[in-house]
Parts: C-alpha cells; sequence; structure tokens
C-alpha cells in the first residue's frame, strides 16, 4: 500500500487516540506519543497536519521494515501492506 492512499481520516484518528492498537515498530510507538501530545496541546490545524506528514513521512522511509508492515497493516486494516519503494520511482 502507498503511503499516499492511505485515507488522511486514519491518521487523524491515530493522532487524537481514537484507535487503541497494540503498535511493534519503536519508532512509530515514540513519535505516535511524542505527536499525540503536540496535537492534544495546541487545536491548531497546522499542528494535525504536519504531525499526520511526520507520520507518513515515517512510514515511507522505514516501511520496509516488517514490525512497520505490521503496524501500517493494523491502522489500514489489511493483510499485507507494501509500501512503495520511493527509490525505485
Amino acid at each position: 500500500m502507498e503511503i499516499a492512499k492511505v485515507p488522511e481520516s486514519v491518521w487523524k484518528d491515530l493522532l487524537i487516540g481514537q484507535n487503541k492498537y497494540e503498535f511493534e515498530f519503536l519508532a512509530f510507538k515514540i513519535l505516535l506519543a511524542r505527536l499525540r501530545l503536540a496535537v492534544s496541546r495546541d487545536s491548531n490545524p497546522l499542528v494535525m497536519q504536519k504531525s499526520m506528514e511526520e507520520l507518513k513521512t515515517l512510514f515511507t522511509k522505514f516501511g520496509h521494515l516488517p514490525a512497520a508492515q505490521k503496524d501500517l497493516a493494523k491502522i489500514t486494516n489489511t493483510d499485507l501492506v507494501r509500501v512503495k519503494d520511493r527509490s525505485r520511482s
């Protein structure tokens, strides 16, 4: 799955804590905790947008890792997620 095709609502739900998942990818868990705090402290739409972009960037860079693929599959409700390799495009 290409990161750009993940609906914006999925990223927003993650950031506001709407969906509770047990994630495996440590970098994602740390980033998500930091971004959730930022979003909860500042209701500015730009903060939400920047936070969503940071999550997308993380999965774009590290989406080839098995733990990242599993976590992305959880949040997108898919069985197998393949992140498009940017170096091949």
